[in-house]
């Protein structure tokens, strides 16, 4: 249960993604910059959190079939590499590389939200 308390922090993490996003759309480098860095920062900090529960032995439990369990824990141990690599474009001015990065890293975001929405609602008992 603890792991889901820490994981509602994700509606705030998917507004700062699509909000950085919509900086980026508008060309506004430097709020963009700004929003990004709290979105890795918190996303950083929840995922830590998360790291350290789970290495006291809470699990994901629930009905959720297997496959979609380890493929929601692939994608999330993905994402906070990823999103070194897209600081670091980033901030060397490499855009087209960012852009590559900011594209593949939405589609795991959503990804990891589906997945993680599946178990959660597996866990309900609703699917």
């Amino acid at each position: 249960m603890l792991l889901y308390i820490i994981e509602a922090v994700i509606p705030v993490l998917t507004f700062q993604l699509v909000w950085a996003g919509k900086l980026a759309w508008r060309q506004e480098k430097e709020r963009h910059k700004k929003v990004a860095a709290i979105h890795a920062a918190s996303l950083w900090g929840s995922y830590l959190l998360v790291w350290i529960l789970i290495m006291f032995g809470q699990t994901l439990q629930g009905n959720a079939p297997r496959w979609i369990v380890d493929t929601h824990l692939v994608i999330i141990y993905i994402i906070p590499a990823l999103l070194i690599f897209m600081m670091a474009t980033g901030l060397r001015g490499a855009r087209k590389a960012h852009m590559a990065l900011a594209g593949v890293y939405v589609l795991l975001w959503g990804a990891a939200l589906v997945t993680g929405a599946m178990i959660f609602l597996a866990h309900r008992g609703y699917i």
